[in-house]
């Protein structure tokens, strides 16, 4: 083992690079010493050039041979041994003393196996970086996967036949009755949406009529915009006004959204007292094609407008009926101070 010369990191005898910041690791030690030269021989006295041998076959009577011209051979001189080849390093084998624990990081590049703490391979110094998971599809893609799964496992031949028809009848009752329902539920569903969504507008009658009217609180005063102004039924000989009615007649046919009423003679706690208050009341709304829609409401006993939510088509008359009253006390009257409607536009 030995340390990092760029980090200072430990680096383990197993691993060609570092693991902190992914240096080389260079095991290959010092390059070696450079030979020594070898010693210089001396060199000796050059020998002495040899005399032509004299024969017999030359006769007494041969001339001697003239001298040569051309100058002599040099001597062969002294040659020094050769330097020795420097042998290169022997390739070092690969030591491998990593210990496989269940957490290590396998390199994209080598697919080495790495210890979790380290950020590069330490077989070719790639970046390690944990693999992540793959995403979790969303329901219908697991619906679709399931389906493909379960047509290819199917088994063919009669029986498989058999119950693809099955399943082709079973989706096409199905998409036959949604068709129904939306051909039957269509427009309601469309005008609930657009009847939640939409801001109604005021709408106002054209005619108001009572079943009776105390002095000086005709009909018209309970759409005339203000809620001091009040209708009130006649004060009956006996009881309270039970069954007395305000109607309201509109120009043209509309889709009512809500109901406000404005109960009681004032919006002041001590004139709203003093009159009686009307407690439950039946809504009766005439639509244009003849019919009728009734709803009864419980409205609270406080000077403050209560809405109330009707949604219907096609309305031409409203009508008010009491019910029952709130403080009902001889000399007092059951006081409606304002009804407003208001239509989807």
């Amino acid at each position: 083992m030995r340390t990092c010369e760029q980090c200072g990191v430990r680096v383990s005898a197993g691993d060609d690079f570092c693991g902190g910041c992914g240096a080389f690791a260079d095991w290959q030690g010092e390059s070696p010493a450079p030979a020594a030269s070898p010693p210089e021989w001396p060199a000796g006295p050059e020998p002495d050039e040899p005399e032509p041998a004299c024969t017999e076959a030359d006769g007494p009577s041969a001339a001697p041979a003239p001298p040569s011209t051309s100058p002599a051979p040099p001597p062969p001189a002294a040659v020094q041994p050769g330097a020795p080849a420097v042998r290169a390093p022997a390739p070092r084998a690969a030591v491998d003393d990593h210990v496989a624990a269940p957490d290590d990081l396998h390199c994209a590049a080598c697919a080495t196996a790495n210890p979790a703490a380290r950020s590069f391979c330490r077989r070719c110094g790639a970046a390690l970086a944990p693999a992540a998971a793959p995403p979790r599809l969303s329901w219908w893609r697991r619906c679709l996967r399931w389906w493909r799964r379960r047509r290819t496992n199917r088994r063919r031949g009669p029986s498989g036949r058999v119950g693809r028809v099955v399943s082709r009848v079973l989706v096409l009752a199905l998409l036959a009755a949604l068709v129904d329902a939306g051909v039957g539920y269509g427009p309601r569903i469309v005008n609930a949406l657009r009847d939640r969504y939409t801001a109604p507008a005021p709408v106002h009658g054209v005619s108001e009529t009572a079943s009776s009217a105390a002095p000086g609180h005709p009909a018209s005063d309970a759409v005339d915009g203000t809620w001091n102004h009040y209708w009130a039924p006649a004060d009956p000989p006996t009881g309270p006004p039970v069954g007395e009615w305000l109607e309201v007649g509109f120009a043209r046919p509309f889709r009512l959204l809500d109901l406000v009423v404005h109960s009681g003679a004032s919006d002041q706690q001590d004139e709203f007292l003093k009159q009686a208050r009307p407690a439950q009341v039946e809504i009766t709304v005439s639509v244009d094609a003849g019919r009728t829609v009734q709803k009864t409401v419980q409205l609270e006993d406080k000077p403050a407008p209560q809405t109330i939510h009707l949604p219907v088509a096609g309305v031409t008359r409203i009508r008010l009926t009491i019910r029952s009253v709130y403080g009902m006390q001889p000399s007092a009257l059951a006081a409606v101070g304002e009804v407003e409607f208001f239509e989807r536009p």
